[in-house]
């Protein structure tokens, strides 16, 4: 049973039938860099398809890939016309790599592109990311378990084996498999004495339920009746602690 709920809220991790490399993600980017000049449908049709590329490269981006994947994605945004997502992505380009421009090619002088461009980060306080079961997790191409706060990063999970990677926020982050919450054994833990604690109390009731019945004068009566409704409230206050045992556990188990 406890191996069922495991499997149950384990994340998904979706294999790629083909690992790619970040010589192909290059060149993706490359393409769409330069579609960019020709029109939406032609940048929409060029774009298509780097999240499922970037998803399956199977080694650490360099800082300037990551600028450019994080630059793109802030050119997609403006070209949905959703501007603050636009100014985001633009915010974590230039977090990712300094060194990152936006030239004449993508948007001239009093273009609107340029204001986003410039808009400073709203940032806050970095996000703990959960450790990885296996394999290590890289933030913006280097190993790291903390992720910014405010603008998209670049994450990726890679084992050897499989790898995952997505432009994504703390709030949107892509699934690996992760290592248990140490809170999830010890919640486990405790369900499963209070389930049985609770059972051996509710026998015990029983136990006073019947001695009850058979008892020969007052006093015996009166002893049982108060032991049962003592076992009785134990034995459903130890069922409300494996409830709420069991909930924190499955509730850490998706964290």
């Amino acid at each position: 049973m406890l191996l069922t709920l495991l499997a149950l809220f384990a994340p998904a991790v979706a294999a790629c039938a083909v690992p790619r490399t970040v010589a192909e993600l290059d060149a993706r980017l490359l393409a769409a860099e330069m579609a960019w000049s020709d029109g939406a449908a032609a940048f929409a049709e060029t774009t298509a398809g780097t999240a499922d590329l970037l998803d399956c490269v199977n080694a650490p981006l360099p800082v300037a890939t990551v600028g450019r994947l994080l630059r793109l994605e802030g050119l997609a945004a403006f070209a949905r016309r959703e501007m603050p997502d636009s100014a985001a992505a633009f915010a974590g380009a230039r977090l990712a790599d300094p060194s990152l421009t936006l030239d004449d090619t993508y948007a001239g002088e009093g273009h609107p592109l340029r204001a986003l461009w410039d808009t400073p980060a709203k940032r806050g306080a970095p996000v703990a990311l959960r450790p990885p079961l296996r394999g290590a997790l890289y933030v913006n191409g280097a190993p790291s378990r903390v992720g910014p706060r405010g603008v998209p990063f670049v994450l990726q999970w890679i084992d050897g084996v499989e790898a995952r990677g997505a432009v994504t926020t703390p709030s949107t982050l892509p699934s690996y498999p992760r290592a248990p919450h140490p809170a999830r054994n010890p919640l486990f833990g405790v369900a499963g004495a209070a389930a049985l604690a609770g059972g051996v109390l509710y026998g015990l009731a029983w136990v006073e339920h019947d001695r009850a019945f058979e008892a020969g004068d007052l006093a015996t009566l009166d002893g049982a009746i108060e032991a049962n409704h003592t076992y009785s409230a134990a034995a459903a206050g130890a069922g409300g602690v494996a409830v709420f045992a069991l909930a924190g556990a499955i509730v850490v188990a998706r964290w």
